[in-house]
């Protein structure tokens, strides 16, 4: 980047907000297990924090009973009570992974994106606790870039518990304020649309997914039975599973899938899905072409945000190149000197068969448009 010129961009990971997101998934299958069990009373209220789920029941004795469920079904949390408050939190083992790995998993989903740029000597490397730097040498223009890195790709499936045509309408359902388990999301009929203003409808919905998309293995363009273009995408073994029977469980409701918190498709489940499914929509073909690539990537564990963003001039590599050229012609000049001393003619001799040696490859490396790296300069 210092002999090109580019962009060089600092992102934070919200590691915090990936501890959330996995909690969320747990709580899913909390709900699941509470409803299986018969004499298990509902909790008034649940909040989701990174610190943990909490569940608040009208008494201790359904917090008690709570609480023996979550130990007996759900190993991967532990627990805690505190009278009629239950507390259900990652184990420390599972947390410290989320931390350590949050970063370089984002790393790895970046680099899978932005190879689709086709950017020469692109970089990306960790930087502190919980940073990255990308670096795009000769980049001007980092604006398409940056739009699909801040992309998470969090795709989710949720039941669709009431649709209106504004927002408002909702809250007032609920005074303004809604539960703490509970979300408003936007409809769009524009994949890459980010204004409020152009929702075609609003969502309420749980906080808890009933299902995400990290399990899906491909995504492509297809076009659906009226020829229209559409996302086409195929899910594991285990996905699949898991879609049946969310979607065997929620026959006739309607399910929003959502990314990264916009809706982008509200359907009426008709019958059972599988491993292959289409996200059907009025979507463009480019639009398409981008989300698939986000999806077939991989969903960021955690949220990225811009912390710096600086173009870096090609003044620096000039300076370099300009003192490198001085160096390396005053080192030729001395050896010419000391060979001339030392051996006289036979020296001339060896400093010409050098020059032309060095000669003939820069010329090869020009050919074929290689890389002259520091290992290749030690090999020489």
């Amino acid at each position: 980047i210092d002999l090109q010129g580019g962009v060089r961009l600092v992102y934070s990971v919200d590691i915090e907000k990936a501890i959330e997101n996995r909690l969320a998934e747990h709580g899913k299958r909390i709900d699941a297990f509470a409803k299986k069990t018969k004499k298990q009373s509902k909790p008034v209220s649940k909040n989701l924090s990174s610190k943990g789920i909490e569940y608040r029941f009208k008494n201790a004795d359904d917090a008690l009973s709570f609480e023996s469920m979550l130990k007996e079904k759900v190993k991967e949390l532990t627990s805690s009570r505190n009278d009629a408050v239950v507390l259900a939190a990652l184990r420390a083992e599972e947390e410290a992974e989320l931390r350590a790995t949050s970063v370089d998993q984002t790393i790895g989903v970046l680099r899978a994106r932005l190879d689709n740029f086709s950017v020469r000597g692109l970089s990306i490397f960790k930087h502190g606790q919980n940073s990255l730097v990308i670096q795009l040498p000769g980049v001007s223009s980092a604006d398409d870039v940056k739009a699909t890195i801040t992309k998470t790709a969090r795709l989710e499936f949720k039941v669709v518990e009431k649709y209106a045509s504004s927002k408002n309408e909702l809250l007032d359902q609920y005074d303004g304020v809604l539960p703490v388990d509970r979300m408003i999301v936007p409809v769009y009929s524009d994949l890459l649309a980010g204004e409020d203003s152009s929702a075609t409808g609003w969502c309420l919905v749980s906080v808890f997914p009933d299902l995400t998309g990290d399990k899906i293995e491909n995504a492509k363009l297809d076009h659906g039975e009226d020829g229209r273009p559409c996302i086409a995408f195929s899910m594991s073994m285990q996905g699949a599973r898991e879609l049946r029977e969310v979607s065997r469980e929620n026959i006739g409701r309607t399910v929003a899938i959502i990314i990264d918190n916009r809706a982008i498709s509200v359907v009426k489940i008709q019958g059972e899905l599988g491993a292959n499914n289409r996200i059907t929509g009025d979507f463009t073909l480019d639009h398409i072409a981008k989300f698939s690539l986000l999806l077939k990537s991989g969903a960021l564990l955690a949220p990225l945000t811009l912390e710096q963003e600086s173009v870096v001039g090609a003044e620096l590599g000039d300076d370099a190149l300009r003192v490198g050229l001085f160096a390396c012609m005053l080192s030729m000049v001395i050896l010419l000197c000391f060979g001339l001393v030392y051996y006289g003619y036979a020296g001339i001799l060896a400093w010409v068969s050098l020059v032309l040696n060095f000669l003939f490859t820069l010329t090869m490396l020009a050919l074929f448009k290689a890389t002259l790296t520091l290992p290749g300069i030690v090999g020489m």
